[in-house]
């Protein structure tokens, strides 16, 4: 007698099969988004590092005012905070910076830098 493979054998085969595919595709697609994800962060990390090394070099390049007492700069490098828009891969990044105002002359300035990202078309 000849063994032989029946119709409702394959279907549910199939139907395994199917099951075990759509979850490792699905699997796929949600480390691709991950990757994404990451990849945009590191380059919000990277835009603030970028932006406090610039204020770091203009604040370098600004003076101390010799006809005050006060550790403030004379020509104000971080006087008031600003932000600027820049997009890359679709992406569009604002990243800014605030400064807090120290409550006597002899504290430091406390600059906060922030990137705010959004994705276009998404």
């Amino acid at each position: 007698m000849k063994k032989a493979i029946t119709l409702v054998e394959v279907l549910v085969s199939a139907i395994i099969l199917a099951s075990v595919l759509s979850g490792i595709v699905a699997t796929f697609v949600s480390v691709r988004r991950s990757v994404g994800k990451g990849g945009e962060r590191v380059t919000a990390s990277n835009l603030a590092r970028g932006r406090l090394d610039s204020l770091f070099a203009e604040v370098r390049a600004d003076h101390l005012d010799p006809n005050s007492n006060s550790t403030y700069l004379a020509g104000n490098a971080l006087a008031a905070g600003s932000s600027t828009t820049q997009t890359m891969d679709n992406v569009e990044y604002t990243v800014g910076y605030e400064v807090e105002t120290p409550s006597t002359t002899d504290d430091y300035l406390n600059v906060t830098a922030t990137v705010n990202f959004t994705v276009k078309g998404d």
